[in-house]
Order: structure tokens, then sequence, then C-alpha cells
């Protein structure tokens, strides 16, 4: 039983906000993996987005993010 707010809260945050989701996501110097298939590296670009939920990047500069850091290979399938 919690008997204040803080308590109800820090346990709250504890349980679906832990502390590996709300350090700073690495969205600068993202690229796609030598070889990487786009929708490997789009999932995961979505992978990262899903560990920081709250994250302050508006869809502009995420979207901006994913575009620079592909390195032409527009496959979707696998070239082998």
């Amino acid at each position: 039983m919690f008997r204040t707010w803080e308590a109800l809260s820090h346990a709250f945050s504890e349980e679906y906000y832990p502390q590996w989701r709300t350090g700073e996501p690495n969205f600068v110097g993202f690229y796609q993996k030598e070889g990487e298939l786009f929708y490997k590296t789009l999932d995961r670009f979505n992978g990262l987005l899903l560990n920081f939920p709250h994250h302050v990047y508006k869809k502009e500069q995420l979207t901006e993010t994913l575009y620079k850091g592909l390195n032409g290979q527009w496959s979707y399938t696998s070239t082998d």
C-alpha cells in the first residue's frame, strides 16, 4: 500500500518506465549497416522508438535521421 503520492508515482515510473528506457536514445549517428536490408534497418530504427517511448524528437527529425542513415541499398529482398 502506498501512503504518499510520491511513493505511488515512483513505483509506477519504475514499473512502466524503467531507467534503461528513460536514457537518451542513440538516434544521432544511426546508419544502415553494410549489407543490411532496408526492412531490417527500419525494424532496428523502430526498435529504438519503442525502447524510448517518450523521446522528444519530432516526426520530421526522425524521418530525416532515418533517411540520412540509409546507404542507398534500397533492396527489400536478399540478393543471395
